[in-house]
């Protein structure tokens, strides 16, 4: 009998997904040798991360680990190694991984408890194959560290509604969305008016009786703050509601515009396919998501835009770029949602909309040339090879911020982040994050690189 101990440990599990199709694809003696080296490659990279295979499972692997960033880290180099070993064989191979931390009873030969029912629940669900969405990709983009927190730990602020003096941003801007979306839908539904044409008073009345409708619910709901403060907040919304009607009459006459589809689905059940976009010669990144509207013009050009309720001055960086410094990911991926559902578009332009009075109606818009997709496709294979890596550095903001926290996963307790931001700059000189920094931080890259004895 094995003696039992119970220590914190992080469980993963790994599973490669129809092994019986790959036996009837090649034939059992090639398909064994393919799950072979499958197997080793697995146990080197766990062995390496200083975890313990506990177990084989025909086609995975049972290991545990003594820290959650070892597991991560495995889990990322887990599907490289075998993505790499997927093109030298010229066979796909699709792995799964799950990955959870907690108690866990252990003896010599087996482990048991909650984590191992949960890793393998994971790889059940097929959490890992779910696709990626352009939030989440620019998160990695901005700072590695809160994308680990935020989308692989799945840790989130926990908001107190009691505690709230205003409606929030997020509730604004949700509030708003919703109530154009409905708008919208109607007037493609009816028949959406010419270009030159403004917008008739009867589907003026709508979008009023409509937002009335969703301030109410936002009262019922306890998510407005104070009552004084909501008093004035309502009425600025409602505001910036009806004077969207003479922005988008205006928008439309400038570029010949008229409606096609407003939220745009794509990667989700009730929306077209998700899109694929290649990030190497044999890896395609899956990406989900939602476009605010779409527009065609009539040489059939089509626009998209996303709707932005606060300030615009947080994208100025975007007046030049459309990858805005290379952090933001957003535009042109929708560009090709875009472009996916209006295949023989002549030109795609994709623009961010300020809607509300904070950003007085601007408009910041691109069109996705050629190099625009060369551009996000290299920005891409960045963000996948960084995850593989397990690269996730703790990348807080250049400049304090004063009045509100610009990263609550690098300043959780809002106290500041000098000393994190020093500790990045000593770190990001490291050799693995050199294609990262050069385009998120290129001025530091230039500064490592000068000469012994150059003036600085």
């Amino acid at each position: 009998m094995h003696a039992e101990r119970l220590d914190t440990l992080t469980v993963l599990f790994t599973d490669i997904v129809e092994s019986t199709r790959l036996r009837t694809t090649l034939g059992e003696r090639d398909a064994e040798d393919v799950l072979t080296r499958a197997e080793a490659v697995q146990a080197n990279v766990i062995r390496s991360e200083r975890g313990r295979i506990v177990k084989g499972l025909g086609d995975g692997i049972l290991a545990v680990f003594p820290a959650a960033d070892h597991a991560l880290r495995a889990a990322g180099r887990l599907a490289a190694r075998l993505d790499a070993l997927a093109e030298r064989v010229d066979v796909p191979i699709d792995a799964r991984v799950g990955v959870s931390a907690g108690d866990v009873r252990e003896t010599d030969d087996d482990v048991s408890g909650t984590p191992v029912i949960e890793a393998a629940r994971l790889v059940a669900a097929h959490l890992d194959t779910r696709a990626a969405s352009a939030t989440a990709l620019e998160q990695y983009l901005d700072c590695p560290h809160a994308y680990l927190v935020r989308h692989v730990l799945r840790v989130s602020r926990i908001d107190n509604p009691e505690e709230l003096l205003r409606i929030s941003p997020l509730e604004r801007g949700s509030l708003v969305h919703d109530v154009l979306d409905r708008w919208l839908t109607q007037r493609i539904a009816e028949g959406a008016p010419r270009p030159d044409q403004p917008w008739p008073q009867d589907a003026v009345a709508a979008l009023a009786t409509l937002a009335d409708a969703a301030l109410d619910d936002a009262e019922r709901r306890g998510v407005t703050g104070h009552r004084l403060l909501w008093s004035l907040d309502r009425a600025r919304i409602a505001a910036d509601l009806a004077e969207f009607v003479a922005r988008d009459t205006e928008r439309r006459r400038r570029h010949g515009l008229v409606p096609d589809v407003t939220e745009l689905a794509f990667g989700f059940a009730s929306g077209q396919p998700e899109l694929e976009i290649a990030v190497g010669p044999a890896r395609r990144l899956r990406v989900r998501g939602f476009v605010d509207r779409v527009d065609v013009a009539a040489d059939g050009a089509v626009y998209v835009a996303d709707y932005k309720t606060g300030r615009s001055s947080r994208y100025r960086d975007l007046a030049d770029d459309p990858f805005g410094g290379g952090l933001r990911l957003q535009l042109p991926i929708y560009g090709l949602a875009a472009r996916e559902r209006h295949g023989g578009a002549p030109r795609v332009y994709a623009e961010y909309w300020f809607i509300t009075h904070e950003g007085d109606g601007a408009r910041i818009v691109h069109e996705l040339t050629d190099e625009v997709h060369t551009r996000l496709r290299e920005a891409l294979r960045l963000v996948v090879d960084g995850i593989s890596d397990g690269l996730f550095p703790m990348r807080p903001p250049d400049r304090p911020s004063y009045g509100y926290v610009r990263c609550e996963y690098c300043d959780p307790d809002g106290l500041g982040t000098t000393e994190l931001r020093r500790t990045w700059e000593r770190v990001r000189s490291d050799p693995a994050l050199r294609d990262y920094v050069a385009l998120v931080e290129p001025e530091a890259v230039t500064r490592t690189a000068a000469p012994v004895g150059a003036s600085t």
